[in-house]
């Protein structure tokens, strides 16, 4: 038995130098062939010449097969001629594959979604192999993907008073409270925060532009707006200031950056409140949101409180110091940023310098003015002919409300 065995490992070991070859020496083969007959040894030759060619390729082709596998990382699994088609695809598909997904819109997936892109190629390619490949290729991306943070577009601004952003807020619209706000797009100052009875009419929002331009006797390089009707007036106002059809910009509202990050802001750290009180009102069937004389009751009492929150802070965001960040923002206070931006890179000097007569012109040519409801005129009379004390706090605000109503009420009566 042990010769036997000595016998085929020998035989096997002779293989291989005979790999190349067509014809097959019987008689030099371990195999015992009996001599009964010559021809039974010729037809013995000839299928033992043909294991042995079988077995020599099934050989080879294992082990380049175990070199592939090794290489990429494929399962070994399947029956041979799937792993081989396999294999042949892989060695040059699956680094094609990442250079294109990588190249384009799948460089912010991850290993997982890498993976499910090759499985319908028909390339099996286990998730630990894929994971390493990219984090070969695409090293920042994984860091990016591990940290769950984006990569944030730069916004580029050479200095102060490039840019302004202007944007109405409409959160507190509803209970009659529309705000208007323009923010300096290098330095984030706010310029100006209003409420009004309407953020949507021309000529209202031209008169707070004028109001700051008048202020600052300059007007900025560029002005960025939605694509709103109210933004017209200010619109060619800005490019006859300019004497530049270019110096007015129309975007989509998520292209102004800066003013729409500070609503986002607003909302979290202030308007929420006032959001979740004007709400409590109507459901506890307090106010009534179609009632127009609510509206005006509610506009008189509580709108210069909101005025008055909106200058507090205003004037708090633009002394606070703002943080750096690895998003190449400037840390300072808005106000420093906004009239010393030599100091931190900016280019000092974009505003435009105007006349005083020039704005003047332009604010002749506004010939809106707001007009009186009646029942705003109404709670006027009632102020000026009672004892009732205008609102200095949100208390005596809604008190005033409720008995401004409760007169109505029996006036009516």
């Amino acid at each position: 038995m042990a010769d036997s065995d000595a016998d085929s490992e020998e035989g096997l070991s002779g293989l291989d130098s005979e790999e190349s070859s067509d014809s097959v020496d019987v008689s030099s083969s371990e195999y015992s062939i009996s001599s009964d007959s010559k021809s039974e040894e010729e037809n013995l030759a000839t299928s033992s010449s043909g294991a042995i060619s079988l077995l020599t390729i099934a050989r080879s082709a294992l082990a380049f097969n175990a070199n592939i596998t090794d290489m990429f990382g494929l399962a070994d699994r399947g029956n041979y001629q799937n792993r081989i088609c396999s294999v042949g695809k892989t060695q040059g598909v699956v680094w094609e594959q990442f250079l294109n997904e990588l190249g384009g819109p799948g460089c912010q997936g991850g290993y997982r979604g890498m993976w499910h892109t090759l499985r319908p190629k028909d390339i099996q390619v286990p998730r630990h192999v894929v994971a390493e490949h990219m984090r070969e290729m695409d090293p920042e991306g994984c860091e990016q993907r591990m940290a769950k943070s984006l990569k944030r577009r730069s916004y580029f601004s050479p200095g102060s008073n490039y840019t302004w952003q202007v944007d109405g807020y409409d959160k507190l619209k509803p209970y009659g409270f529309p705000i208007h706000g323009c923010i300096d797009g290098w330095s984030r100052k706010i310029i100006w925060l209003k409420v009004t009875k309407s953020n949507n009419h021309p000529e209202i929002i031209a008169n707070f532009y004028l109001d700051c331009v008048a202020e600052l006797g300059d007007c900025p390089v560029k002005l960025r707006t939605d694509c709103g009707t109210e933004n017209g007036v200010m619109a060619a106002m800005q490019c006859t200031f300019q004497e530049d059809a270019e110096a007015h910009k129309y975007g989509s509202s998520p292209s102004n950056q800066r003013i729409e990050g500070w609503w986002a802001f607003y909302r979290r750290n202030r308007s929420g409140w006032g959001i979740n009180f004007f709400k409590s009102l109507v459901e506890k069937e307090v106010f009534n949101p179609g009632d127009e004389t609510h509206i005006a009751c509610l506009w008189l009492c509580f709108a210069q409180l909101l005025q008055d929150d909106l200058d507090t802070v205003k004037e708090h965001w633009n002394t606070h110091l703002l943080r750096g960040s690895r998003h190449d923002s400037i840390s300072d206070r808005p106000d420093e940023l906004f009239f010393l931006p030599e100091l931190h890179g900016g280019v000092d000097g974009l505003l435009h310098p105007l006349l005083d007569d020039e704005i003047q012109s332009m604010r002749e040519n506004l010939t809106y003015e707001e007009e009186e409801s009646i029942h705003q005129g109404y709670f006027e009379y009632l102020l000026e002919n009672t004892e009732l004390p205008l609102p200095h706090s949100i208390d005596q605000g809604l008190s005033l409300y409720e008995e401004l109503l409760e007169i109505a009420n029996r006036d009516d009566v």
